[in-house]
């Protein structure tokens, strides 16, 4: 019991450091989760291009002559 509360108190000091770190530096977290949701959206916009490519190169695929 000891230790879990021992670990418990490490982490509660561990996240009020880089919390605090954070406000130090002033880095905007909001913005931080914002370039990460853009890079996901990319990522998926990505994805449905290769999509699309896989498709058509089926699609040409079925088209050529089987030999």
């Amino acid at each position: 019991m000891a230790k879990l509360i021992k670990w418990i108190l490490i982490l509660g000091l561990l996240a009020g450091i880089g919390y605090f770190g954070l406000k130090i530096f002033k880095v905007d977290v909001n913005s931080l989760i914002n370039q990460g949701k853009d890079k996901i959206e990319s990522a998926k916009d990505e994805i449905e291009k290769f999509k699309d490519y896989k498709e058509s190169l089926e699609k040409v695929k079925e088209k050529l002559p089987q030999q």
